[in-house]
């Protein structure tokens, strides 16, 4: 298994329409894909941070995800609410 993060700063007073996006779009479009196995969104309401995590089943399906547009799909559907681009990491759950 293999596990996706997108960290990023919102901007001010955003973390409600941060959530209500990873709730009612990004949610939906990744239970659709292939290897995905669950995930969670990281809120620090003190920072206006966010950490979003992602786990797949394979290393093949979060290249997929990475390289096929979800990951740009993600990020667009946030670029509303980030004060800045977002990080993004991979590594393997062990």
């Amino acid at each position: 298994m293999y596990a996706h993060f997108l960290g990023a700063q919102l901007r001010p007073d955003y973390t409600d329409e941060a959530c209500r996006i990873y709730n009612e779009v990004l949610l939906e479009r990744h239970r659709q894909a292939r290897g995905y196995a669950a995930s969670m969104l990281l809120t620090d309401l003190d920072t206006g941070k966010i950490l979003l995590v992602g786990f797949w089943n394979s290393e093949s399906d979060v290249t997929s995800h990475r390289t096929s547009g979800g990951l740009l799909a993600d990020i667009e559907a946030f670029r509303g609410v980030l004060a800045a681009p977002p990080l993004t990491e991979v590594y393997e759950v062990t």
